[in-house]
């Protein structure tokens, strides 16, 4: 009898600190039939798929950076090697991404724009087609397919990169991320919008960046909507537009540094986020429920912290959602999922967190 493989996974920065995280695999698939498959190979497949995602992510591995090592020394290779900035499994520069705020690195006066509850994409040209991007650099190639057309005529030969999201206002992330990652076209991938915030540019001012978007006739389009930009010059007015923006129905509010460039990859001050509650993304490692309470009511999921912790979260949903997570709980371990909570403990884990979607629509 197989008694089972164990996967080993270790992670973290190069000079910081590394967590290990071991799954065991008790039981293989399909016994007695030709696809069977042994623990060992179950093993396998998940590491496979874990490393496919890390390369779908940008992650990149050592042998494909370039000339063989020409130095004894890792780290200077990697410095010679890697890309200035983040980038995606095709080598484009990743999206920046926003911070919680810190009001001690903010700069007025300042940019301030709704957050959107939607799905990132950016839409530029690539070889002369343009093209809708996910964050980890998959085309949206069905979802955006209306989208796109409407704006090839303005992006061609221009050297734009629209950044925004997908979004309907009213929907909710779980339906419009659903609608992202599906291949086969349905009536309401049509209903999809496309609403931009920012240009993609490298060593161009924030400021210079919004005064680009006067070259896209907006107002004529049909499925592309500009975000509203408010330029304040006081915290009060931050918090001001904020419960303006929840109550219109939008997550929150968005910070933008005038006079900063485009931070490829990044999450700093540049672009800052405002929120009654924060939302993290955490890595899925199990779950549990409680003896004598039905599944749908006391399943919760278990998360782990970038630095090793772990707590439980029950997910949002209905009664039927949440027993499907029960039963599926295992095939979603390793998945990153977004935790909604209102502050961080003393022991640095999420408070009153409740998961709100797992990120596998890219």
């Amino acid at each position: 009898m197989d008694s089972g493989t164990v996967l080993s996974q270790t992670t973290g920065l190069f000079d910081g600190k590394k967590i290990t995280t071991e799954r065991w695999f008790l039981h293989g698939t399909n016994i007695g039939k030709a696809n069977e498959k042994t623990p060992y190979d179950v093993a396998i497949t998940e590491a496979e798929h874990r490393i496919s995602k890390k390369k779908d992510g940008g992650y990149k591995k050592i042998n494909v950076l370039g000339p063989e090592r020409k130095t004894e020394s890792l780290r200077l290779f990697l410095l010679d090697s890697l890309p200035d900035t983040a980038t995606d499994a095709q080598g484009v520069s990743k999206p920046m991404k926003a911070k919680v705020v810190d009001y001690s690195k903010v700069d007025f006066p300042i940019y301030v724009q709704p957050k959107l509850n939607g799905v990132r994409l950016t839409i530029r040209e690539i070889n002369g087609v343009v093209r809708a991007l996910s964050i980890s650099g998959k085309p949206y190639d069905v979802a955006a397919a209306h989208i796109v057309s409407e704006l090839t005529p303005h992006l061609l030969g221009s050297g734009l990169v629209l950044d925004g999201e997908f979004y309907k206002h009213g929907w909710t992330l779980g339906k419009i991320g659903g609608l992202a990652r599906t291949q086969q076209f349905s009536i309401e991938h049509q209903e999809l919008q496309f609403w931009v915030f920012d240009m993609a540019m490298e060593g161009i001012s924030q400021g210079e960046r919004l005064q680009l978007f006067n070259a896209i006739p907006f107002e004529e389009l049909k499925t592309c909507h500009r975000v509203a930009t408010h330029m304040i010059s006081a915290k009060e007015a931050i918090k001001k537009l904020h419960d303006i923006f929840v109550n219109d129905g939008f997550e929150g509010a968005i910070l933008r540094n005038i006079d900063a460039e485009y931070g490829f990859g990044k999450r700093d001050w540049r672009m800052q986020k405002v929120k009654a509650f924060m939302d993290e993304e955490f890595k899925i490692t199990g779950g549990k429920t409680t003896p004598g309470v039905s599944i749908e009511d006391s399943f919760v999921f278990k998360f782990e912290t970038k630095e090793g912790k772990t707590f439980y979260a029950k997910p949002k949903g209905t009664a039927a959602v949440r027993k499907n997570y029960a039963s599926q709980v295992d095939s979603l371990v390793g998945k990153m999922s977004t935790v909604r909570f209102f502050e961080w403990t003393e022991d640095g884990l999420p408070h009153q967190g409740r998961m709100v979607v797992i990120r596998d629509y890219e």
